[in-house]
């Protein structure tokens, strides 16, 4: 690649090359971060917000350092049985 580039000496189309991936690079990360975000407008917050119209809320729930499910998680440290 470094000779395809003309007058140039090695090292300094070696920095073109990087320069030139480095912006290429940047250019594919925002368009992929642009998919993601009509991906995510368009198929995810719908979802969500329907999840949100039927969630549950339970009112006066144990504290959650205070609930113990052995098999899943450890006791907190002042735990007594």
């Amino acid at each position: 690649m470094t000779k395809l580039l003309p007058n140039l000496d090695w090292r300094t189309a070696y920095v073109q090359i990087a320069d030139e991936i480095m912006r290429v690079s940047a250019q594919l990360t925002e368009v992929v971060l642009d998919i993601m975000k009509v991906f995510a407008a368009r198929y995810i917050e719908p979802a969500l917000s329907d999840l949100e119209k039927g969630k549950v809320v339970i009112k006066d729930a144990p504290d959650a350092d205070k609930v113990v499910i052995p098999f899943f998680s450890n006791p907190p440290s002042n735990y007594r049985e």
